[in-house]
């Protein structure tokens, strides 16, 4: 082989190992890569566990609440009327004039039943933030889910309000801590 032969040679072996080096070099900074980010993965796991086991007695507290307070749901009928006298008996005390409610369809889920309802109505305003306030205790399981409050032009200190509200029942399938 010729000098210049030889050199030739030398230079492509050179540029190959080059060149491989050059790969095996991206391809263990992509391997680097993904490593990373399993690892970032595994450590945003550990960290919401952490979380939720930090959080688990609250939520136990709150299971055993819902199961021993929130009332149970037996029927449609019997739902719905027990959240209409809710707020007709509300509005009364409160000396709110109520249209006629219209019912809500009813959403299910696997624990839990609503029963809903859509009023309108008026008075002064500080009757229909106590009305509102009183809805909403903790004890009647009543959210509201829409309301707008509008003040009525001709008549100073009263205000309209429109509702759409919700009370909550639990499913009557759902376990309670006496069945335990």
């Amino acid at each position: 082989m010729k000098p210049s032969e030889r050199r030739l040679a030398l230079t492509f072996v050179g540029v190959l190992v080059l060149g491989a080096t050059w790969v095996s070099v991206l391809k263990l900074r992509q391997w680097s890569r993904k490593l990373d980010e399993k690892a970032l993965q595994v450590e945003r796991a550990e960290v919401e566990q952490e979380a939720l086991l930090e959080e688990k007695d609250f939520w136990l507290e709150r299971q055993e609440f819902l199961e021993t307070r929130m009332p149970r749901y037996a029927q449609r009928l019997t739902a719905e009327r027990e959240l209409r006298t809710i707020v007709e008996n509300t509005a009364r005390r409160e000396a709110l004039d109520m249209k006629q409610p219209q019912i809500l369809e009813q959403r299910t889920t696997p624990f839990s039943h609503e029963s809903g309802l859509a009023l309108e109505g008026t008075g002064s305003f500080p009757a229909v933030g106590r009305f509102l306030i009183s809805l909403q205790q903790p004890s009647e399981f009543i959210s509201i889910r829409e309301m707008s409050l509008v003040a009525i032009p001709d008549s100073p200190g009263n205000v309209k309000v429109n509702l759409s509200l919700v009370r909550h029942y639990r499913s009557p399938d759902m376990e309670t801590p006496e069945a335990r």
